[in-house]
């Protein structure tokens, strides 16, 4: 359990009781003040370094106030690791985040694709589907849990900008490129970022593949008379990429 890990949390749960005596004069909650103000400033670093592209579109000053904003807003036991899954929601619920959208209309998806590139990377090694209880599954009547889950690695997002080169641009940038950066509007697109065994792999998604993840998104429970129809190619390639994993890993 992470309080076991994390003093604030233990403290919490625990109380004074399991900690070593301190150095003379220093007390107990003086130090946990110290350490709360140490992660929460670890906490602004883990969203500046998780969203570097969107810091290099916003500028140093703005993008410093607004990961310092989320970050006070947020429990300081955060998960470093996972503390961008709160940037989007948070700043979706200020009232400056009309505005921010307004300006920059293709950072929500931008904000989704460095988040979602670094859960990726970051992610768990989630348990394989065994195609044979798939099978059996799909020969069934589909009253009954499907074997499988959507990878909780798995990110789409969804956009009319051309969100992949704005974000490559972005990056060529932040490398040190002194090309302009092209912010281009056209048709609405859906693309899937996830891991793999050597890093991470991101495509385009067809209409049809993309209906198939939707399909996965329905209840699975008690459609006999509804049955899920799923195209067994689409099913494939996502077992392949690990889009599917094994529900109870």
């Amino acid at each position: 359990m992470n309080w076991v890990r994390d003093p604030l949390q233990y403290h919490r749960v625990q109380g004074p009781a399991g900690f070593q005596p301190l150095a003379d004069g220093i007390s107990l909650d003086e130090a946990l003040e110290v350490y709360r103000q140490n992660r929460a400033g670890a906490l602004v670093q883990a969203l500046l370094s998780t969203f570097p592209v969107c810091r290099y579109v916003l500028g140093e000053e703005l993008m410093l106030a607004i990961c310092r904003n989320c970050a006070a807003s947020l429990d300081a036991d955060q998960s470093l690791e996972r503390v961008g899954a709160q940037l989007l929601p948070w700043l979706r619920g200020q009232p400056q985040g009309a505005a921010l959208f307004a300006d920059y209309p293709f950072l929500p998806a931008l904000l989704q694709w460095e988040w979602g590139w670094h859960g990726a990377y970051y992610a768990y090694d989630w348990p394989p589907l065994n195609p044979s209880r798939c099978q059996q599954w799909l020969d069934g009547d589909g009253s009954t849990l499907a074997p499988w889950r959507l990878n909780p690695a798995l990110t789409l997002v969804a956009s009319s900008y051309a969100i992949e080169s704005l974000w490559l641009g972005g990056r060529r940038l932040v490398e040190g490129s002194d090309e302009e950066l092209q912010v281009e509007r056209g048709a609405m697109a859906c693309w899937a970022i996830w891991p793999t065994p050597t890093g991470v792999e991101y495509r385009r998604l067809t209409a049809a593949e993309l209906a198939s993840l939707q399909t996965l998104r329905l209840p699975l429970r008690g459609l006999s008379e509804r049955p899920v129809r799923l195209n067994p190619e689409h099913l494939v390639a996502m077992i392949q990429c690990q889009w599917l994993v094994a529900r109870d890993g």
